[in-house]
């Protein structure tokens, strides 16, 4: 079973959320978003929603951590998440032209032997 943690909970993340829920594989999505609204709307429209307050909470139970907020939030959120030892996928890949942040990252997945997915 796969535990998704999802950062970012407005039309991107939302849509991850519910394409993937149905998937026989996928045991639980833990949901983040500085906008407690949009995270409790989306979390009530998800079989497998759970709302986490603390972000370092869904850092540290899922199997993958997706972010689909901001690059801002992925210069935040998916070093920490590496650092727990956890794969990501990164939507916001504007993040990757910043090259201190693409050289952080890179030599924490080495380090953890995680892997960074990134979307086109």
């Amino acid at each position: 079973m796969v535990r998704l943690a999802l950062i970012g909970c407005g039309a991107i993340g939302s849509t991850i959320a519910k394409m993937v829920e149905d998937m026989p594989e996928i045991e639980a999505i833990y949901l983040y978003d500085r906008s407690k609204h949009l995270q409790t709307d989306l979390a009530k429209s998800l079989k497998k929603g759970k709302i986490l307050e603390d972000i370092v909470e869904i850092i540290e139970r899922p199997d993958l951590v997706i972010e689909a907020a901001s690059q801002e939030a992925a210069k935040q959120y998916i070093p920490v998440a590496l650092e727990k030892g956890k794969n990501v996928l990164i939507l916001s890949v504007g993040a990757m032209v910043d090259q201190t942040f693409r050289e952080r990252i890179e030599l924490i997945a080495r380090r953890m032997h995680r892997k960074i997915y990134l979307a086109s």
